[in-house]
């Protein structure tokens, strides 16, 4: 084991044990794996709401908070939240680095960092295996800094209960208003008591929208399952699922109409599997370990058929527009397809997935996050090499 995983996991194997490294410890120990770190003081902050100064400080002030408020004994959490809880406020920000700039606002000129913490879980979750921590922690982590701005989001927008329910699928909601007050006390700024309000107001909310049967709820998937007693396991996760998605999107309130909804399509369905990862993740060896008796569609041969090279991507949208096609014409069958490209884009992720719903297709990602090394090893054993810029670009545009 190299040192800058052996330290890594020695920190976090201390904060799960009920140990107090203090922010500077985290900061050394995560340095080598997550080089970031290492321009946080670098970085400006707007004073308005961050009148302590550059990210470092903040970032310090909040793990300090954090551990303030776990000694105050407010909250029942465990051992395993705690260490969550406590790297999440070291690392919340991180992305500021490379999102920090500056904008013209109403005639003043604002320091801003749009989408931080969405590409602060994008560039955390690769580093973080590579540094060897369980993958249960790494998800649970990522979701904390991805999504720890969403409360205050989501009151000011005029949404229904579907949008709250997603959230308590996304991510641990306790968890994540622990993180979101010690990120408000974390900083010296002048809108702290309106945070303070806002995420109060998100609690009182997000508990209002918990009354009655949710689709996460014991009630509601019972009630399904007992329908589709005797049904495939896949029919039933499938069916599950979709109800969810539907409730989320306020098409139905009821666990009722998810069994109601479901009599068309639920004994013939298509299968599609969406592979997300880099080249060199090991995508054909888990294709074939996991998925033998799959149709691929790979556009990396349709790109051969097509240029004749892999690598030449002249003629992207035709190659898309042929695994496209393919796609629906399967989508139509009750076969099991995997869409073999890295898809790292969510966008694109997001067009097939929706693609597939108009079919009433089961759909599944499968994510391969092998760390950057990793990757770049396996591409030089590959029949068909990738240079090594490609594979470094996919990982800077994962998301």
């Amino acid at each position: 084991m190299d040192t800058s995983r052996q330290t890594a996991l020695s920190l976090f194997t201390e904060l799960s044990s009920g140990g107090t490294p203090q922010f500077e410890e985290v900061f050394q120990s995560f340095l080598a794996g997550l080089p970031m770190l290492a321009q946080l003081e670098d970085t400006p902050q707007d004073p308005e709401w961050h009148a302590e100064g550059n990210v470092y400080i903040h970032s310090r002030m909040t793990m300090n908070a954090m551990y303030q408020m776990i000694s105050e004994d407010r909250f029942e959490i465990s051992n395993v939240d705690r260490a969550r809880l406590l790297l999440s406020s070291a690392l919340h920000d991180l992305a500021k680095v490379i999102t920090t700039r500056e904008r013209e606002i109403e005639g003043t000129i604002r320091i801003i960092a749009p989408r931080h913490a969405e590409l602060g879980r994008s560039y955390l979750v690769p580093r973080l295996v590579g540094l060897g921590l369980p993958i249960s922690d790494i998800l649970a982590i990522a979701d904390l800094i991805g999504y720890h701005h969403h409360p205050r989001r989501l009151i000011y927008r005029d949404l229904d209960h579907g949008a709250y329910w997603r959230l308590q699928r996304q991510v641990n909601v306790h968890s994540l208003l622990i993180l979101c007050e010690a990120d408000v006390r974390g900083r010296t700024s002048s809108t702290a008591d309106q945070l303070h309000e806002d995420h109060e107001m998100f609690s009182l909310l997000f508990e209002e929208y918990q009354q009655g049967m949710s689709p996460m709820s014991d009630e509601w998937t019972e009630i399904v399952d007992e329908a589709l007693d005797g049904a495939p396991l896949l029919t039933r996760t499938f069916i599950q699922a979709q109800g969810v998605r539907e409730a989320e999107l306020g098409l139905i309130s009821t666990p009722y109409e998810v069994i109601s909804r479901s009599y068309g399509y639920r004994e013939r369905f298509a299968q599609l599997h969406i592979i997300s990862a880099p080249s060199g993740s090991g995508k054909t060896s888990w294709i074939a370990k996991h998925h033998p008796d799959g149709i691929v569609i790979s556009l990396d041969d349709l790109r051969q058929e097509v240029t004749g090279s892999i690598t030449d991507q002249s003629k992207n949208g035709q190659v898309l527009q042929l695994g496209r096609t393919k796609l629906k014409r399967l989508l139509t069958t009750s076969n099991k397809i995997i869409w073999d490209a890295t898809s790292i884009r969510q966008q694109h992720r997001t067009q097939l997935i929706e693609l597939a719903y108009q079919y009433h297709a089961f759909v599944r990602i499968d994510v391969l996050c092998a760390s950057i090394d990793v990757a770049l090893t396996r591409n030089l054993s590959r029949e068909r090499q990738l240079p090594q810029s490609v594979i470094e670009d996919q990982y800077r545009r994962w998301e």
